[in-house]
Parts: C-alpha cells; sequence; structure tokens
C-alpha cells in the first residue's frame, strides 16, 4: 500500500536576538537586497513579467570571512560571492530584452563587474512564449561587522570596489 508523504513545515523567518538588534532598527527582511532590486527593476520594467512567473535565486555562493585572522584580528566583516540564476516562466518578449535589462541592473549593481558575466538559456514554448533563464556569475555582496553600545551592527555596504579596504 502506498502512503502519502508528510508534507514538510513552513519555514519561517528567523529572527535576529533582540540583544543584538538596535532599538530603533528597521525590520530585517530575509531578502538579499541586491536580488530583491533586481527583481523590482524586472517587474518595474514594462516587459509586462509578472511576480509568479519571475524566480530569483541564488545558484551557489561562497561565505569570506576575515574573523581572527592572524593578520586581520579586528576584522569581522563578510563577503558573500554567488552566481544567482533568474527564471521567467511563460515570457512573451524578446530574450534580448530581458538580458539587456538585467545587464542594465548588473552595471549599477556590481561595478567593475566581468563582461560575460550574464548567462542564458530558453525553453521556446510555442511563437510567442519562452520559459528563460538568465544566470549572474561573480556577484559580491560586503558587509562591514561591528561592535556598538546597543550589540552588533551588520551595514551593507555600497556597490563599489571597496575589496581592498575591506580585504586588503
Amino acid at each position: 500500500a502506498k502512503t502519502a508523504a508528510t508534507p514538510s513545515p513552513k519555514r519561517g523567518a528567523v529572527p535576529i536576538p533582540r540583544q543584538h538588534a538596535a532599538p530603533n532598527a528597521k525590520p530585517v527582511t530575509n531578502a538579499m537586497q541586491k536580488l530583491a532590486d533586481l527583481r523590482q527593476a524586472l517587474l518595474a520594467s514594462g516587459l509586462n513579467i509578472q511576480p509568479e512567473d519571475l524566480t530569483v535565486r541564488v545558484k551557489s555562493g561562497t561565505v569570506r570571512s576575515h574573523y581572527e585572522h592572524p593578520d586581520q584580528a579586528t576584522n569581522h566583516n563578510l563577503r558573500l560571492e554567488y552566481s544567482a540564476e533568474v527564471l521567467i516562466v511563460e515570457y512573451h518578449g524578446a530574450p534580448s530584452a530581458a538580458c539587456w535589462l538585467v545587464a542594465k541592473w548588473l552595471h549599477n549593481a556590481q561595478p567593475g563587474h566581468k563582461p560575460d558575466a550574464l548567462k542564458f538559456e530558453a525553453d521556446i514554448l510555442d511563437d510567442e512564449r519562452a520559459d528563460l533563464l538568465i544566470t549572474v556569475s561573480d556577484l559580491t555582496d560586503i558587509y562591514h561587522v561591528h561592535d556598538a553600545a546597543d550589540g552588533i551592527h551588520i551595514d551593507a555596504c555600497t556597490p563599489t570596489h571597496i575589496d581592498r579596504k575591506v580585504y586588503p
């Protein structure tokens, strides 16, 4: 006899302990800001991409930390290096238009990116629709971590090439 699989419980947001949160801090979200901005740029692009047809996710990533590194004992900063995937299902436009929008976003979000940081695949569904997958490689988010009187603060750094300042 076949048994029905038990569904996994839904995962909720993991709260940051109050002892580490600033009293007047903005609510914490689980979204990575660069990818949230990319998603919003595509939805607001005028290409008629609907939220339910768009998935933006991290494909793979690495966390770089110099915490208690012998040469940088006070450097607690983090750098997230990752590739992201943008999936647009049943897309009704030219793939070049969506790729151009992602390239435009990348130019602003990741200054100095590699010229071949974007790759794409398309499944042609019919004469008018395609499932489009755009992969964005070599993304970097840098976070400055510091102690303050009200706890530990983790601040996202601006999208500039500050790697040499944060990670000599």
